[in-house]
């Protein structure tokens, strides 16, 4: 996406995760992740036999789990806070996807580690977290 660069990648193949930092103006990260996660929740196979097989898989929810947004220039944190809630809504709405926000992006500040023992996330049933909706008790902030 033109004005967003990734600057750094990882990739842990033992726990079956990678991780993206992805920088540049608020339009271009958003269609930039928004690009990504439409890629990834099409092409990760979370019901594939080598991932269900396999004891070692990181805890998540979904393809994709996680997408914290952090200001960096002179941007604010509400500035990352409103991209995060525009790319939540914009997933929610186009792909169908459940999101939950916290930190910043949530209006009552919920911690990552609060929201997730709220959910699935530390269950360690890998068959369970296949599923496209989230197991949880809270109701997404944004998609059905």
């Amino acid at each position: 996406v033109p004005g967003a660069s990734l600057v750094r990648m990882f990739s842990d193949r033992t726990f079956h995760r990678s991780g993206l930092c992805i920088v540049g103006g608020p339009e271009a990260v958003s269609d930039a992740v928004f690009a990504l996660v439409k890629n990834s929740v099409t092409k990760i196979d979370l019901a594939s036999p080598e991932r269900l097989s396999d004891e070692t898989i990181h805890h998540h929810i979904g393809a994709v789990d996680l997408l914290p947004f952090h200001p960096i220039g002179s941007a604010t944190m509400e500035d990352a806070a409103h991209t995060s809630r525009t790319v939540a809504e914009r997933l929610g709405r186009e792909l169908g996807i459940s999101v939950l926000t916290y930190g910043a992006a949530h209006p009552s500040g919920r911690g990552l580690a609060e929201l997730r023992r709220q959910t699935s996330f530390f269950r360690r049933n890998p068959g369970a977290l296949s599923e496209n909706s989230v197991d949880s008790q809270v109701k997404p902030d944004y998609g059905p």
